[in-house]
């Protein structure tokens, strides 16, 4: 499916399965890549199990991860802009995004996104 998001310039997916949170930077084929694809896996909604604190060590286009309940908002400001915030489930932290990225639509990279973490 990689060759197929780089190809068509996705900009952002989101999946989930994974108990945590995780943000690539963007990446194709391993690599950290301008213009690739950021994968955000926002599968920390909750379950019973409880969250999945300890997995495989971050690799180098990781770019935050954390094992703990959470929520996800994204805003589309325009066709050219988008913001992404992660913000944790603890009653304290819940007004404050834990991680945040905006991606800026630039031509000349693959026609793709740039990126942006703040």
């Amino acid at each position: 499916m990689e060759d197929l998001l780089y190809t068509y310039n996705v900009d952002m997916m989101f999946s989930g399965h994974v108990h945590a949170y995780e943000r690539s930077h963007p990446v194709y084929q391993e690599k950290i890549t301008k213009g690739a694809t950021t994968y955000i896996n926002i599968g920390d909604g909750g379950n019973r199990e409880g969250p999945a604190d300890s997995y495989y060590a971050a690799p180098k286009w990781s770019a935050f991860r954390e094992g703990v309940f959470g929520h996800g908002e994204l805003k589309i400001f325009n066709s050219t802009m988008a913001e992404w915030k992660w913000k944790r489930n603890n009653i304290q932290e819940v007004k404050k995004e834990a991680d945040s990225v905006r991606f800026v639509k630039r031509n000349g990279i693959n026609g793709g996104v740039v990126a942006l973490s703040l």
